[in-house]
């Protein structure tokens, strides 16, 4: 079975309403199968709909919208049975077993199409909330934990005054090849640092902003984030392997923008491409990581 949604539009942004059907095609017959539907998804990255490692394959996770709040569901494809998970899930470990939850709401605020409609951010207002956190949640027991918050990647990238002031988000989470470690990215909606035109943004009312980025980095089981990129430039990644990142991205605003691999051990890197592959885009690896 080939797991896949379905919408009703494909012309503007959902809506808090709109629904998102989910259903998964049998590759036998090509046949689609309707299984559920969901409230809370967007079209970047649809509602986080993943097959879990159970032992009869018959159970998928993602995202819904239930009494105000986003969760994650766990839905079994035969019997129909759901359970509510406490938090919505962002990014899966390798393993299935753990799932990575930032604020959905916050983040369709800040960065429309990629958050989800229908809920208030609980910290409006607030540029560095303390608990708006990355969460860390057991997909069996729902269990969870905080594993890094904004007050902790502001005070590590606090050298920078243009982004002192400014509201920030978690933006994007990856659980490295083994599930040892995690990054995420934390943007900032800075009005005022208009430095590179590539990541500027200018508003429907002719506000002018540039967002201004952080890949920041956590081993599993600590509670203390690295930084990796302080202030440059984070695009489209992906893990090679448990200790190196391929991204689109500069390390610092004097670098120029290019595919680069992250040596998160030692926080050096290198440009792969450098004449051929021009362009920033979505990548994904193939024949074991010698490919993108």
């Amino acid at each position: 079975y080939f797991l896949c949604m379905e919408s009703d539009f494909q012309d503007r942004p959902p809506k808090a309403g709109d629904s998102l059907a989910i259903g998964m095609v049998d590759l036998a017959n090509n046949e689609f199968i309707p299984l559920t539907e969901t409230k809370a998804w967007n079209f970047q990255q649809g509602c986080m709909l993943h097959w879990l490692e159970d032992e009869q394959g018959k159970t998928i996770i993602y995202n819904d919208r239930i009494d105000n709040k986003f969760h994650a569901i766990l839905f079994n494809v035969e019997t129909k049975e759901k359970k509510i998970l406490p938090l919505p899930v962002q990014a899966l470990s390798p393993d299935k077993k753990t799932a990575a939850c930032l604020n959905f709401a916050r983040w369709g605020v800040w960065r429309p199409g990629y958050g989800y409609a229908g809920v208030a951010d609980p910290f409006a207002g607030q540029n560095k909330p303390e608990d708006d956190a990355v969460y860390l949640m057991d997909i069996t027991s729902g269990a969870y934990k905080p594993a890094v918050n904004l007050a902790q990647i502001a005070h590590l990238t606090s050298d920078l005054d243009r982004r002192k002031d400014a509201p920030m988000w978690f933006n994007h989470l990856m659980f490295n090849t083994d599930g040892t470690r995690l990054v995420g990215l934390v943007r900032w909606w800075c009005p005022e640092a208009v430095d590179d035109v590539k990541n500027t943004t200018i508003n429907i009312d002719g506000a002018v902003a540039e967002r201004r980025h952080c890949l920041w980095m956590l081993n599993i089981g600590e509670d203390h984030p690295e930084i990796i990129v302080n202030d440059g430039l984070v695009s489209h990644a992906e893990w090679r392997d448990p200790d190196h990142i391929l991204a689109w991205a500069s390390s610092n605003l004097d670098e120029p923008h290019g595919y680069r691999v992250f040596n998160v051990m030692d926080k050096t890197n290198e440009v792969i491409g450098e004449d051929l592959l021009t362009e920033d885009g979505h990548l994904a690896s193939c024949g074991r990581g010698l490919y993108i």
